[in-house]
């Protein structure tokens, strides 16, 4: 409540930042149990752990949903290991 004699405080504008997701918490998502996420090290190759075709394609198509563009082949090639995709959202 306004006080006679105040005058309303001003704010300056506002910017929400959504934190990026890291590589485990989009394995996550794709449905990845979180025992093999824990597990695995960064470098560790996804498809080797035990990680199928079919969540690495999802992985590769949420990957473009977070940076908002379109991957090429290349990049979704490189996504093999955590570091990969981590190094990738930073990007």
């Amino acid at each position: 409540m306004q006080r006679r004699g105040d005058s309303p405080r001003r704010f300056g504008p506002h910017r929400l930042t959504v934190a990026t997701p890291c590589a485990r918490e989009l394995l996550r998502r794709v449905g990845i149990e979180t025992d093999l996420c824990d597990q695995l090290a960064d470098d560790d190759d996804l498809l080797t752990a035990g990680v199928g075709s079919a969540e690495l394609i999802e992985l590769g198509l949420l990957v473009e949903a977070v940076l908002g563009k379109e991957l090429t082949a290349e990049e979704v090639e490189r996504l093999s290991t955590l570091r990969d995709i981590d190094a990738c959202l930073a990007s």
